[in-house]
């Protein structure tokens, strides 16, 4: 090996096993130092001796910080050289995923959903005619409406199949209770509301009070009763 290299094995030991500081101490290129790694076996063993001194002297600062008792680095140790008994991170299992629902079904859902609303539709523009009420220009308030009321049938369902209760018993620390009205209860009477006000809008839902006879409209409950019973 000629002096040139081995002003470079002494620049690597000096460089700590860092090839680049030591290409640029002896004035070479990284090119020229894989090249003397590829040609010259004895100038390849020299690289890899200085190597394992840097990673022997390394290993032996870690082993201190072991004797002194630091967590990470006693962890780090053996999770390095301790797998074979079973020091190892084990991959937790990824969540399987949930497919998307099928085009299919989507569609097939909003179609259930827009023949709900007609439905609907329908039968509003059938009560306002019987009244003398319907106009062209109502178009829009009938659907506002009939989407309300789908809603709520939706919602009054959801509840009924999980066995909800209007109202749940919490209890503070200091042991008071206190009576929740739960969201599902709640998201029903707003949708109910809004439901009111739509045929309301609509001249549908006008109290007893207001008027007597056949220019009255029916109460909403007697509205959505009339629905069910069709």
């Amino acid at each position: 090996m000629d002096s040139t290299k081995c002003d470079f094995i002494q620049a690597l030991e000096q460089a700590r096993g860092i090839v680049k500081d030591a290409c640029a101490t002896v004035g070479i290129s990284r090119k020229t130092y894989y090249n003397w790694r590829d040609s010259d076996p004895e100038f390849k063993a020299a690289a890899d001796m200085v190597k394992e001194d840097v990673l022997d002297y390394v290993e032996s600062k870690l082993l201190d910080k072991v004797e002194a008792g630091d967590n990470t680095s006693i962890i780090f140790y053996l999770k390095c050289q301790g797998q074979r008994r079973g020091w190892i991170d084990k991959p937790q299992p990824a969540p399987a995923p949930v497919p998307p629902a099928p085009v299919e079904a989507l569609e097939a859902t909003g179609k259930a959903w827009r023949r709900k609303v007609k439905v609907k539709k329908d039968w509003i523009v059938k009560l306002l005619k019987q009244r003398g009420k319907y106009t062209a220009e109502l178009t829009a308030q009938v659907t506002i409406a009939a989407q309300l009321l789908v809603r709520v049938e939706e919602i009054s369902e959801e509840m009924m199949a999980a066995g909800s209760k209007a109202v749940t018993i919490e209890y503070s620390r200091e042991g008071n209770e206190r009576a929740i009205v739960s969201p599902a209860e709640k998201l029903f009477l707003d949708y109910t509301k809004q439901a009111q006000l739509a045929l309301r809008a609509l001249g549908m839902n006008t109290d007893a009070k207001d008027g007597g006879g056949d220019d009255s409209a029916a109460s909403f409950g007697e509205f959505v009763r009339q629905f069910k019973d069709d």
